[in-house]
């Protein structure tokens, strides 16, 4: 006799991102029910070891594989950006907090006798925080350490320049002088000289939306002025490329995953996917990114959708069966309970002992338990 299981991503392969938006099955809603501090989701994002947190109007909380588990403290931070093994950066305010599973800490920054005020912050490609300090400046922090020291800002005429960060490493500035992107050799003009038209169009220049994988591929798009309007692509330090296929209209949320799968929501009713490097309306697209406040992807390439009725997850990475089977006459395939632990593993038990599923696909076959032969 065989079986099938349920299984996780380590049994199934990636599947058609189009396909999988249309099969309700794939779709998880999680609320406070389910742990949550809060509905309203400014944002979700993923650590560096893999850890999924989110972030409410009423503080963090990071995901264990089945529910949510809040953080020490109910605070209102405004960003998160992913740190080191399980744990986030937080900013409350001009405050940076490290978050991790057991708690969180608030970091004082000095620099020159000056404790800093942050007003946003960015992982560089190289481990150190880049750090948005207003009229003070750009810091570059070393946590290990705590060392702080002032940086180079960008070009001239980007005073009141505000970040961007990606998940690649990526970190841009957007001011009245347009676009600059932090490089090896210091900030650069991304984009060369906005073509303003007026004084008004200066003033409306903004990043609309920005998205970047670990890989370093990004889109943004960029609202004024009027020749700079629509998505913008690029790959590591390569020079931005305005996308032909996206049109000029402004985006207000992008994602890309790491495998280069892209979305674009506009407005309730229209939103664009690239799959193989392909754009293309995405139709019938889920109520709930009418009134999305942020979209990500993590590793697994699954989809989070922040709302402010909690977070909705496209589960990309999970097929719904998989087939084990041992040949025949083994006493495995005679399969009489199956457990599943918290850590995602599988348990079955057999006529000929237990069968140990884990995340990776690895089985484990335990016989025998101190002596005693399990099964039949």
């Amino acid at each position: 006799m065989s079986f099938n299981l349920r299984s996780g991503s380590a049994f199934g392969d990636k599947v058609n991102l189009r396909a999988a938006i249309r099969e309700q099955w794939r779709w998880a809603h999680y609320t406070v029910d389910h742990g949550l501090p809060f509905n309203d989701i400014i944002q979700v994002t993923e650590s560096a070891s893999g850890t999924i947190w989110a972030n409410s109007t009423s503080g963090a909380a990071w995901y264990d594989g089945y529910e949510w588990r809040g953080t020490t403290e109910l605070k209102k931070f405004r960003i998160l950006r992913p740190f080191r093994g399980s744990s986030v950066l937080a900013l409350e305010g001009p405050n940076i907090w490290i978050v991790d599973k057991n708690g969180m800490h608030m970091q004082r920054l000095v620099h020159r006798g000056k404790t800093l005020t942050v007003s946003n912050l960015g992982m560089d490609r190289e481990g150190l925080v880049v750090l948005e300090c207003g009229a003070m400046g750009f810091f570059l922090w070393e946590p290990s350490s705590g060392a702080v020291q002032e940086m180079e800002g960008p070009p001239a005429g980007f005073s009141g320049a505000r970040l961007r960060h990606g998940e690649g490493g990526g970190i841009f500035a957007e001011g009245p002088m347009g676009l600059a992107r932090l490089t090896a050799k210091g900030w650069k003009p991304a984009l060369g000289k906005p073509p303003y038209q007026s004084k008004q169009e200066m003033q409306a220049f903004r990043i609309r939306s920005f998205g970047e994988n670990r890989n370093g591929q990004g889109i943004m798009s960029l609202s004024l002025p009027a020749a700079w309007m629509g998505a913008w692509e690029w790959e590591g330090q390569r020079q931005l490329r305005l996308s032909h296929e996206t049109g000029v209209e402004i985006a207000r949320m992008a994602a890309i995953s790491d495998r280069g799968d892209a979305l674009l929501v506009f407005n309730p009713l229209q939103t664009l996917l690239r799959e193989e490097g392909r754009w293309a309306p995405l139709d019938m697209a889920p109520p709930f990114l009418g009134t999305a406040t942020a979209i990500f992807f993590d590793r697994a390439d699954n989809l989070w959708i922040s709302t402010p009725q909690g977070i909705y997850c496209l589960r990309t990475s999970l097929s719904r069966w998989t087939h084990l089977e041992f040949p025949f006459p083994d006493l495995r395939n005679h399969v009489v309970s199956i457990l599943m632990r918290k850590d995602g593993s599988r348990w079955l038990g057999s006529a000929n002992g237990l069968i140990v599923v884990a995340n990776d696909g690895h089985q484990k076959h335990i016989a025998n338990v101190e002596g005693s032969r399990l099964g039949w």
